[in-house]
């Protein structure tokens, strides 16, 4: 867990999305931090926080981890911002601790229903294909990491070997990567709620990547349409991780 920012600032909380770590946020951290108190966190199954003791990662797991270290921190009211499964994360918050919101940021957030005619980053077909998630518990070439990161993003310029090598090592942390075939299989649980998206009341802005090759542009609509009073930003050129691949732009809207 990282707590930076200007103390007495309003607090914004960060969810990281599937595979990745608090790091994605260093763009926003770095450019809001003056102005708010931001928390960001490896989320349970990835970056150093490890695995879930119980096995659960569905999104009443994800939302009670949450909570729980919210509470610890003495934190009561903030704004909750999740990219991808962060996103989805985020909004499953928001209809379970409605009180404790002041807003509601989703960045190519999960939830829409799948594309059937997507085509999936290497890592995460590998993820939801059962036999070879086994084989990924114990081998996961560092090109794996790096094909799907590219694939991700539009702006290439963000994927450094610095970054490839994040991710490596992080997904291999002790725990993670059966976190993360327990986790995809998990999966078709994540649906059970969308049908309460009307009932969060938070002020909501969902940001978008119109070359969003993992959760297309469209779902930005679908958020659009079943949050009332929602905003949506939609980024022209950029992918999967606005906040990274156009962190200006996104941390000022």
């Amino acid at each position: 867990v990282r707590d930076e920012g200007k103390r007495d600032g309003p607090v914004l909380v960060l969810l990281h999305g599937s595979n990745a770590s608090l790091h994605t946020w260093e763009p926003w951290v770095a450019l809001l931090g003056a102005k708010y108190r931001i928390i960001s966190l490896d989320q349970i199954g990835h970056g150093l926080t490890g695995p879930n003791p119980n096995g659960q990662y569905d999104g009443a797991a994800f939302v009670s981890t949450l909570d729980a270290l919210l509470t610890k921190m003495g934190v009561t009211r903030f704004a909750l911002a999740g990219n991808s499964m962060g996103g989805y994360v985020a909004w499953e918050y928001a209809l379970a601790h409605p009180d404790k919101l002041t807003h509601l940021v989703l960045v190519d957030a999960g939830g829409p229903p799948d594309d059937p005619n997507k085509k999936l980053p290497i890592g995460f077909r590998i993820a939801r294909t059962p036999g070879l998630s086994k084989i990924a518990l114990v081998i996961t070439p560092r090109s794996v990491f790096e094909k799907s990161v590219h694939q991700s993003v539009s702006n290439q310029a963000i994927v450094t070997t610095a970054v490839i090598d994040r991710y490596w090592e992080l997904n291999r942390y002790p725990g993670n990567r059966k976190a993360t075939g327990e986790r995809f299989a998990q999966y078709g649980k994540r649906d059970a709620n969308t049908g309460r998206l009307s009932e969060i009341k938070v002020p909501t802005l969902i940001l978008w990547g119109d070359q969003d090759k993992l959760i297309p542009v469209a779902g930005a609509d679908w958020f659009a349409a079943r949050i009332p009073g929602s905003a949506k930003i939609i980024y022209p050129g950029i992918g999967h991780m606005p906040m990274e691949e156009a962190a200006q732009r996104s941390a000022a809207d």
